[in-house]
């Protein structure tokens, strides 16, 4: 089932802040223990923030690729005319004249 967009956008969101979150932690914490500060800091902030937007590219590609591939089956679809099944059959409404109402 596709989701919608909002829940789309909420994790998008989340994985960006969670990844510079995890940076900044993990930057705060080996600063503190090898007495580098702010630069490890800084780095893995950093570096946090690029693997987010990352995620975010590579997820919003593969549902670019997702799409099109649909329109792409939906095209095909289209070009190959109307299915077996429902050939031979006149559609509903489709046998009245323009002088017929659609009560007769």
């Amino acid at each position: 089932m596709a989701a919608s967009a909002f829940a789309r956008g909420t994790r998008y969101a989340m994985e960006i802040a969670v990844a510079t979150m995890v940076g900044a932690g993990l930057g705060w914490a080996l600063d503190r223990w090898l007495g580098t500060a702010p630069w490890l800091f800084l780095f893995l902030l950093l570096a946090g923030m690029a693997a987010g937007f990352r995620n975010l590219m590579r997820a919003v590609e593969a549902e670019t690729a997702a799409a099109r591939a649909r329109a792409a089956t939906a095209s095909a679809a289209d070009e190959v005319g109307p299915r077996p099944e429902t050939q031979g059959r006149a559609e509903p409404g489709g046998d009245r004249g323009p002088d017929r109402p659609s009560g007769a």
